[in-house]
């Protein structure tokens, strides 16, 4: 089954982009790497939050690394610090992937009402009531998202300043 792309026309530049309906797989499987897939899109904060999970992550286990390298054994009284450690990375390591899953169902809805916002119509979508209707169910847009005077255009051709 192909996938349904959206394709937003920016008034003033007259630049095109086109956004996938549906989950980013980039986003999904590569956001866990700092935040860096969400920086580039322009989710700072979540690219923060994201960011800040995983210095989290690795400072906590370098410190662990550190502590256990500076025992002779383990005793019974390391078993809490132990725990301690252990619940802490399992914890931080969930929310990050928790934090990555999301950010890649919905990053490309995220996109698109951005691009909403700022005044991006979409311009493709208007000969297919199928597509249209995927797209609001998908994206919760209103109607006015939607510019019929680019109704013949072809969802797959490339436009003069296409991204």
């Amino acid at each position: 089954m192909a996938a349904t792309f959206a394709t937003f026309r920016d008034p003033v530049s007259r630049t095109f982009k086109r956004v996938k309906v549906g989950p980013s797989w980039i986003m999904m499987f590569f956001s866990a790497f700092f935040g860096i897939p969400l920086f580039y899109r322009g989710f700072s904060r979540v690219g923060t939050l994201m960011l800040g999970l995983c210095l989290s992550c690795i400072l906590l286990l370098a410190a662990f690394i550190g502590w256990a390298a500076g025992l002779d054994y383990v005793s019974n009284e390391d078993g809490g610090v132990i725990l301690a450690f252990s619940i802490a990375i399992t914890l931080l390591y969930t929310g990050l992937t928790v934090l990555s899953l999301a950010s890649g169902v919905l990053a490309n809805k995220w996109t698109a009402v951005k691009y909403y916002k700022n005044g991006w119509k979409i311009i493709d979508a208007g000969s297919e009531p199928d597509k249209v209707k995927k797209i609001k169910m998908a994206w919760s847009l209103p109607d006015d998202a939607f510019d019929d005077t680019f109704a013949g255009l072809r969802a797959n051709a490339s436009y003069p300043g296409m991204k």
